[in-house]
């Protein structure tokens, strides 16, 4: 499944402010926007005598004719956006889109796995409460636990990918291969901001400006 895709746009981006905090979204229709979990289990950037665990995120892609929140940030009609959690300096918590900028200008994640799905307005909301509820980063609570719980929050119960004790990027990238509808290398556009939301992602957008 893909989508219609907007150019990418210059990486230093003005600060914003998001719109309500904790929305609840009303949208007509059954199907409102699709989730894509990546995972990306390190090998193409490992160098011998150190230790890549590789990531995992989610991309939300808006299907609807008109805008939303996700989480801290305001997803136009027919843009993606990636969401991943981060130990950062300058943030301890959620990004967004700073995977679309590090696979669109820096050519990271090469052989990674994507899987997509298809959700409602109420698996939204159910999203964005998730959302902010999960701005933090920990090492057992990790981007991989944060990928596939959003992730299977959309997916049909019968059908959510499990894994046993502690969640890894690279065991989501083995539960990814056994599923045919998996894509490698699967790139995004890169259409808005990039960066976190203060007040435990309810707050204002701050977006990044730097390398």
């Amino acid at each position: 499944m893909r989508f219609k895709r907007a150019i990418i746009l210059p990486l230093t981006l003005a600060l914003t402010a998001c719109s309500e905090a904790l929305p609840r979204v009303n949208l007509s229709g059954e199907t409102v926007g699709a989730i894509t979990l990546f995972a990306f289990n390190g090998d193409s950037e490992r160098v011998p005598g150190t230790m890549n665990l590789g990531h995992a995120f989610v991309g939300v892609t808006n299907l609807t004719d008109e805008a939303y929140q996700v989480g801290g940030y305001r997803l136009q009609p027919q843009e993606t956006v990636t969401i991943g959690s981060w130990s950062m300096s300058g943030h301890f918590g959620l990004w967004y889109n700073i995977e679309n900028y590090y696979m669109n200008e820096k050519g990271r994640y090469e052989g990674r796995l994507s899987l997509d799905q298809d959700f409602s307005a109420s698996a939204l909301n159910a999203i964005n409460e998730y959302l902010y509820d999960h701005d933090y980063w920990s090492l057992f609570k990790n981007c991989s636990y944060l990928a596939l719980n959003l992730f299977n929050l959309c997916r049909p119960e019968a059908e959510r990918l499990e894994v046993s004790g502690t969640v890894t990027p690279g065991k989501i990238y083995d539960l990814l291969l056994d599923e045919p509808e998996a894509e490698v290398d699967y790139l995004p556009a890169l259409t808005g901001q990039i960066g976190w939301a203060e007040d435990d992602g309810k707050g204002e957008f701050i977006a990044y400006e730097g390398e």
